[in-house]
């Protein structure tokens, strides 16, 4: 991976946004207007946030699972991050400039969940609402789709099949160096989390201002020049941008066609699909009609996990336990972390812990470093001898990782599709604070999940058929078609 010498960091972390591109006036192009910005983050303006780093340090010190887990994190590499931050932020900067140094702090953490700050913009209280936003959210997104792969962007279809047109250069920067601040700036669990940031930042109107793409105005739109590689022939294509976020775009029709949230395919297959894991929501129908089905004789099922990017994973065990069968568990240290009530939200634990901790109050959490819940792999049941299928892709995230991982180690599953950014053992159940001069959020996640199958890879789910998940439900399908 081609690194960018500590001079040229420092360079950019001194870029303001405002010089990027003289023809471009940057009030217009922020998304949110001037008077929704707090003081401190408008462009320009130098403050001193050291108050803030050193209680971003307190806090993820207090809560993150990192430091009670042996072995996880390099204390030596740690401290040195630590120290580069805090004495980089000894002296006053811009709002932006903070930003990325607190981004790039929390990269040691290789924690895909605490890849992204928050700006937290309080309203006037008749709004009644607070508006959050990130550095890399503030600004358009390039209209073209973006995979990245390996070392190389290719560009998207409407569905997100990737073409085979490479991009070579955004603006008249390079893909590598655009791939080597993106790498700088954000965390990722493994290799897919660093295609996954990579093909959506790329995209970031401000991160093409912050590596000097040059971005200028054609027609009264915005637009940037992608240098591309098609048919053996280099080339330049113009791209406008637009204001829906890459995490909101239009579900590509692979996974529109089965919009509902289960079906019947063929005679055999009984297919649902997760698009969110909501804590507390009704099951029973989806119960009742697996039920039925298992009473029919089905057995085949597919969970479609490729765009369920989080949540409550534990509402899996009223969809299996519908079938009769029963997934394995994983393992958990959740760290209890110190609080202080001048600065910090006191700790509460979500419904799904009640059971290990719930009888408890804050208070008697003071002084207490974690609760630790062995794996249990032995949960596995499976007496109607059914069979699941998960699809997995790029969005399948957080809870949804860690459903396909149980499915995965149940002895009765199998993973078709692409990995996902998530690892297996990785981390959940977020605390958050708001850093108060700079109105940061920062969200360090306060319990570790250990995979069930200690054998089994622990940094990146790997299909059992790798496909590219557009095609995933066609392979799934031919499975089944083919264990007949």
């Amino acid at each position: 991976m081609r690194k960018l010498i500590p001079a040229a960091i420092i360079l950019l972390l001194c870029v303001c946004l405002a010089a990027c591109n003289k023809n471009i006036d940057d009030e217009e192009y922020y998304h949110i207007t001037e008077e929704r910005i707090p003081f401190v983050a408008r462009p320009g303006s130098l403050h001193d946030f050291s108050d803030d780093a050193a209680m971003a340090v307190a806090f993820v010190e207090a809560v993150h699972p990192n430091f009670i887990v042996a072995g996880r994190m390099c204390m030596d590499e740690y401290e040195s991050f630590r120290d580069e931050y805090l004495a980089a932020t000894a002296s006053p900067m811009t709002h932006t400039e903070f930003t990325l140094a607190t981004q790039r702090f929390l990269t040691v953490f290789k924690d895909g969940h605490l890849s992204r700050t928050f700006l937290m913009i309080e309203q006037l209280p008749e709004d009644g609402f607070v508006f959050e936003t990130t550095l890399f959210q503030d600004g358009g997104f390039i209209e073209n789709r973006f995979l990245a792969r390996g070392d190389k962007l290719f560009l998207a279809d409407d569905n997100l099949a990737m073409t085979e047109t490479e991009v070579l250069a955004i603006g008249g920067v390079s893909v590598a160096d655009i791939f080597a601040v993106i790498d700088y700036y954000f965390g990722a669990y493994n290799e897919a989390g660093v295609q996954r940031a990579r093909g959506r930042y790329a995209r970031y109107q401000l991160m093409l201002q912050l590596v000097g793409a040059d971005l200028f105005i054609y027609e009264e739109r915005l637009v940037v020049d992608i240098t591309i590689f098609e048919n053996g022939v280099e080339s330049v294509m113009q791209a406008g941008f637009t204001s829906v976020h890459p995490a909101s775009y239009r579900l590509p029709d692979f996974i529109t066609e089965y919009d509902q949230r289960r079906r019947i395919i063929g005679d055999d297959v009984f297919y649902i699909s997760f698009r969110t894991l909501i804590p507390g929501a009704d099951f029973s129908y989806l119960q009742d009609d697996i039920r039925q089905a298992i009473d029919n004789g089905m057995r085949n099922f597919i969970i479609d996990l490729r765009n369920a990017p989080g949540g409550d994973p534990s509402i899996i065990n009223y969809v299996v336990g519908a079938m009769g069968a029963t997934l394995p568990g994983h393992g958990k240290f959740m760290r209890i972390p110190y609080t202080h009530r001048e600065h910090f939200e006191m700790f509460y634990p979500p419904p799904h812990l009640w059971r290990y901790f719930g009888h408890l109050t804050s208070e008697d959490f003071v002084g207490q470093d974690y609760i630790y819940v062995p794996r249990d792999p032995g949960r596995s049941f499976n007496p109607n001898d059914v069979f699941i299928v998960a699809l997995t892709g790029e969005r399948t995230f957080s809870g949804g990782t860690t459903i396909a991982v149980e499915i995965a180690d149940s002895g009765f599953g199998k993973i078709i599709g692409e990995p996902s950014p998530t690892a297996p053992t990785g981390y959940g159940w977020g605390q958050h604070v708001i850093l108060p001069n700079s109105r940061l959020q920062i969200r360090p996640h306060y319990t570790f999940y250990l995979r069930p199958d200690i054998n089994a890879d622990q940094d990146i789910l790997l299909p059992d058929i790798h496909v590219n998940e557009w095609e995933a439900l066609d392979a799934a399908l031919e499975f089944f078609r083919q264990a007949q």
